[in-house]
């Protein structure tokens, strides 16, 4: 679970949850994660093999995240699908990146012409 907290505050009632470790990993996000070694990461490649796909070209993961949480996937993912950071951290290991969550937009609206055959990819 990861709580975004930009404007709120935030109470984690822990009492009634299995032992948790909270890290305060980037600027105004709060993670409460199990005590397992888990991350986006693990949990991508995870549900690329329960699909059976992991090194399939039937599909073309793409992974698109904002904070430092997201690394873990966009390094599990590299050679295997389409990893793009929206605004920081500047320095990622995603292979491309978006100014912000309009542009976001734009893409996911371009790829889903692109797959609906509406558009081509560079139009002329």
């Amino acid at each position: 679970m990861t709580e975004h907290f930009r404007r709120r505050s935030v109470y984690v009632r822990t009492g009634e949850l299995p032992p948790l470790q909270m890290n305060d990993r980037d600027k105004k996000v709060l993670e409460v994660v199990p005590r397992v070694q888990w991350d986006k990461g693990k949990a991508v490649l995870w549900l690329l093999a329960k699909e059976g796909k992991i090194q399939s070209e039937e599909i073309a993961p793409v992974y698109i995240g904002d904070d430092i949480t997201d690394e873990d996937a966009f390094k599990a993912l590299e050679g295997k699908g389409v990893t793009i950071s929206v605004g920081g951290p500047k320095s990622s290991r995603a292979k491309y990146h978006l100014k912000d969550s309009e542009e976001v937009t734009a893409f996911l609206r371009r790829l889903l012409a692109l797959r609906q055959g509406k558009a081509r990819w560079r139009d002329q």
